[in-house]
């Protein structure tokens, strides 16, 4: 392994919203890191989706390889960024959702295989943390007068992600 090298990656997401009402998503992302021996600096953009809200997301982070002499690694790091997050429900009435943009915080930990080779893969559990409180949007569901609605009720609402990626 050579003492400092940059790694482009692509990669496929799933996530999971942790609030009272568990949502899947599903998407991408892609990466470019500066790698050493036992420490990297991150440069993501991330978007995924679902039916019922998502997240878009571009950060700078980095982390700690464990094992680094070693071809299958752990490891941890965090990022701070700019993103998006939006969830909604249906409750039968209207649709209610919630929206925000801000600095968002992320947590991962994971697996590096194949660190000795030109191809590498990572797999990657991550949790994303808003620095914001999301607004509450409702849209009554009557078809000849949509009401739209802006209250000041806010969630905090973090996401837990799998990510792997796949780094050349």
């Amino acid at each position: 392994k050579r003492k400092g090298e940059f790694l482009v990656g692509v990669g496929l997401s799933g996530g999971l919203g942790l609030n009272e009402d568990v949502k899947g998503y599903y998407g991408g992302l892609a990466r470019l890191i500066f790698s050493t021996d036992s420490f990297r600096i991150n440069l993501e953009l991330m978007g995924f989706g679902g039916n019922q809200g998502g997240l878009t997301n571009f950060s700078l982070g980095g982390g700690y390889t464990f094992l680094p002499e070693e071809n299958i690694s752990p490891y941890v790091g965090f990022d701070a960024g700019w993103g998006h997050i939006s969830t909604s429900e249906d409750d039968n009435r209207a649709d209610v959702s919630f929206e925000g943009d801000g600095l968002l915080f992320g947590f991962s930990t994971g697996m590096e295989f194949l660190r000795f080779y030109e191809v590498r893969l990572l797999t990657e559990l991550r949790v994303v943390i808003p620095g914001y409180e999301q607004v509450l949007i409702t849209e009554t569901s009557e078809p000849l007068n949509p009401v739209v609605t802006k209250n000041e009720k806010a969630e905090f609402q973090p996401i837990g992600i799998f990510n792997m990626i796949l780094l050349f």
